[in-house]
């Protein structure tokens, strides 16, 4: 019985190595990931443009810096020149900071909701990343678990391989020159021979 658990369980990983990367690389999973994140491409966008709206209403355009994004006083959709600037009077000044302010609230804002967003777009990949790991991976586990149905530890240990392989899917994504990673639940945290099954 137990030359044939291995066998089995070798003939899985096998499988979901050669299969998944595959799967990874397609024009489908490609496809599937970008209507997932549709959503979330679409809210950004409206929040950028948002920002950038207000902004140009308050006479400013936003700048990215090595500190984050700064509003640049414009005119006519240009900076405006020192000696204009220095030209100004104080009241002007004084409103043109006040606007500042107002609107460096805003992008703070933007910018929180903005890494929320990204998070869920991380989510959302992670999701499809699952799908197409257990797409392969089910079939195959829930066929080993009917054929060692009554040995409860060996499906229980399949149910763990399982749950790990599709947990850290990204050990079957293509990198180049990437050694092979250890099948998790398999190699590296069990193994077949840990339980005491009736040999063949």
């Amino acid at each position: 019985m137990m030359r044939i658990l291995l066998r089995d369980m070798e003939e899985l990983v096998g499988t979901c190595r050669r299969e998944i990367p595959r799967a990874f690389e397609s024009d489908d999973y490609t496809h599937r990931v970008e209507d997932a994140l549709k959503e979330v491409q679409a809210q950004t966008k409206t929040m950028t443009d948002e920002l950038d709206q207000r902004a140009e209403e308050a006479g400013f355009a936003l700048r990215p810096t090595q500190t984050g994004i700064t509003p640049v006083p414009i005119a006519d959709g240009q900076p405006i020149p020192a000696e204009q600037f220095a030209a100004m009077s104080k009241e002007e000044i004084d409103g043109m900071r006040e606007r500042a302010e107002k609107l460096q609230h805003d992008v703070g804002h933007t910018t929180t909701e903005l890494k929320r967003l990204g998070k869920v777009a991380v989510e959302q990949a992670r999701d499809v990343d699952t799908e197409v790991v257990r797409f392969t991976l089910t079939p195959i586990v829930d066929e080993l678990q009917t054929k060692y149905a009554e040995f409860p530890e060996v499906v229980e240990y399949l149910g763990r391989v399982e749950a790990d392989m599709a947990e850290r899917q990204e050990i079957f994504k293509p990198a180049e020159d990437a050694a092979p990673q250890p099948i998790p639940g398999f190699t590296d945290r069990a193994n077949p021979e840990d339980y005491s099954l009736a040999t063949a």
